[in-house]
């Protein structure tokens, strides 16, 4: 049995409404299709009903984007301000050492905080779960290195055993490798991309930020 705390029920919080010149910006610019503007709007509802319960939350990119969306509506932000317990503020990273794991902490509490709240887990669509990366950055530095020794390799055999078979084998070889691309993977980045088709997205806050109220 999951123990979670239910919301204390503030109806002007969902049932406020938003611009519509928010939805059609929304739509525009990140080509999110109707059902998942309805989705981000309740997860954007849901997260300030977190960030206004005391603690330093961070949204996911999804939510991040309708709530930079939501300042841009300067009057409509300030008016929306009034049926919250505090204002609203938004808190962006600065680009201090130790910026990433602060948010990406913020970002794994966030979510524990959700389904605490919620009594439910935040949906994966809008709230992507940490995990690493896979990048190509080591086969990337590695590959002149790689290059390198097979070329001294074949010139040496070459010198010793003959050109004219040698050469062809080379050029395999070598073909061979770029066909490959280089190298192994490394773990690198701290986030997993949505389906950008219907408007998912990587991990995190989008500005690389919080909020407090």
């Amino acid at each position: 049995m999951t123990v979670h705390r239910a919301p204390t029920p503030n109806p002007a919080l969902n049932t406020w409404s938003l611009p519509a010149g928010l939805h059609d910006r929304l739509q525009r610019e990140h080509g999110w299709t109707a059902p998942f503007l309805a989705g981000a709007e309740r997860e954007y509802r849901r997260f300030v009903y977190l960030a206004t319960q005391g603690q330093g939350v961070t949204p996911s990119q999804s939510v991040d984007e309708v709530w930079h969306a939501h300042i841009l509506f300067t009057r409509d932000y300030a008016a929306f301000q009034a049926v919250l317990p505090a204002p609203l503020h938004h808190e962006p990273g600065t680009g201090a050492p130790g910026d990433d794991d602060h948010f990406r902490e913020q970002y794994a509490r966030t979510l524990a905080e959700y389904a605490l709240t919620f009594g439910e887990a935040a949906p994966d669509t809008y709230w992507p779960r940490p995990a690493a990366v896979m990048t190509p950055a080591t086969s990337v530095r590695r590959q002149p290195q790689t290059w390198m020794g097979l070329l001294g390799a074949f010139i040496f055999l070459t010198f010793l055993m003959g050109w004219p078979l040698l050469s062809g084998l080379g050029v395999i070889a070598l073909l061979a490798l770029g066909a490959r691309g280089g190298g192994s993977m490394t773990l690198a980045g701290d986030g997993v991309d949505g389906d950008s088709s219907d408007g998912g997205s990587s991990c995190g806050s989008g500005c690389g930020g919080g909020c407090g109220s």
